[in-house]
């Protein structure tokens, strides 16, 4: 059974600081726990009910498997609803080859605060076929329990970075390469055709992209509203559905 200490050390990887410190952060529900199995080596620790652990046993050979009751998944869980399973996960160390602009079309967020936007953004990127996702460094922490669990699994297959978008946009501007910023002003994006490398940045849910950044992005693109009312903005999540959509139509 887990152990008062063992509950302690999960819950202190709800922060950040802990996270970095054991390079770990945790991810939960069968889902997840599910995709977690076909790459076990990036698995730490597996902490589940007894049903999932016999259902699942031909799997959890090699890994570090502890039997939890309900009461104890309800400490460690972060669900309202607990599921069966918390898994404790690896940090795996991806660096990012800025050269990669050239050749793969890269989402950037710029200061996004919301773990459900983030999370979500990551699972489009999935969907879409988006291999890397650009942070900047004021963005909101790409293993936040809530950030992994919106990601419904894609943070297995997606890379996030955090880096300066200003340095990626110099070097895309020295190289010639095409940048876009989603703006409420830009040129409609049913009249743009977004090229098949570059970035696109997506800005703050209330501040949106800053001046800096904005004075070197070559393509300023929007969404236009069709709405008889004066709605003055998207969700950034779903902004970025809508143009990683039209990315694949076009191309």
């Amino acid at each position: 059974m887990i152990s008062k200490a063992q509950i302690q050390f999960i819950q202190s990887l709800q922060q950040k600081k802990h996270r970095q410190h054991h390079r770990l952060f945790i991810a939960e529900g069968t889902k997840i726990a599910k995709e977690l199995l076909a790459c076990p080596h990036s698995l730490h620790s597996v902490y589940a009910s007894a049903d999932w652990i016999h259902q699942h046993s031909q799997k959890l050979d090699t890994l570090k498997v502890v039997e939890v009751n309900e009461q104890s998944l309800k400490k460690i869980s972060l669900l309202a609803s607990p599921n069966e399973v918390v898994c404790i996960v690896k940090m795996e160390a991806v660096d990012f080859d800025i050269h990669r602009l050239a050749s793969e079309f890269c989402l950037a967020l710029h200061e996004v605060q919301d773990p459900g936007n983030l999370g979500t953004i990551i699972r489009l990127a999935d969907w879409f076929g988006i291999e890397t996702v650009l942070c900047s460094e004021g963005t909101v922490d790409a293993y936040n329990p809530k950030v992994v669990q919106a990601t419904m699994g894609s943070f297995l297959r997606c890379n996030v970075h955090y880096c300066d978008l200003k340095q990626c946009l110099e070097f895309a501007n020295q190289n010639q390469l095409p940048s876009y910023a989603a703006v409420l002003d830009g040129t409609s994006i049913y009249k743009t055709k977004l090229q098949e490398n570059g970035l696109l940045i997506m800005g703050n849910e209330s501040k949106g992209i800053s001046k800096e950044l904005l004075n070197l992005v070559k393509y300023k693109i929007s969404i236009p509203s069709f709405s008889k009312m004066n709605i003055d903005s998207l969700n950034v999540s779903i902004a970025t559905a809508i143009l990683c959509s039209e990315l694949r139509r076009t191309n």
